[in-house]
């Protein structure tokens, strides 16, 4: 079964929601949560992106920030391996539907 919880960002206004099976994803959020907000900001520069968040998929070594539109439809995500939650790396932005590319930077 899928656990869901959510961290808190400094600032009491920003929230990262976590998906996954895993007890230490959110731990991993928590100890992580400055860069992964700094990666959120930067897919929700997209004006399509309506929220991002943290996911663990079954057999994966990295969990992900997965950024979606309004409908819930995958947009765009970034593999949160240990150089880019270290800030080493750039994240790399994959992406998962064209509109994301194309729809341009919120005003």
């Amino acid at each position: 079964m899928n656990s869901v919880s959510t961290v808190t960002m400094d600032n009491n206004i920003d929230h990262i929601h976590v998906f996954g099976q895993k007890a230490s994803l959110a731990a991993f959020v928590m100890a992580n949560k400055n860069v992964i907000h700094k990666i959120k900001t930067l897919l929700a520069q997209s004006h399509l992106v309506n929220d991002a968040f943290v996911m663990a998929y079954p057999g994966e070594v990295y969990p992900q920030l997965v950024a979606v539109d309004g409908k819930g439809n995958k947009l765009a995500h970034v593999i949160l391996s240990e150089l880019v939650v270290s800030d080493k790396a750039d994240p790399l932005i994959f992406l998962d539907s064209p509109e994301f590319l194309l729809a341009g930077v919120a005003n």
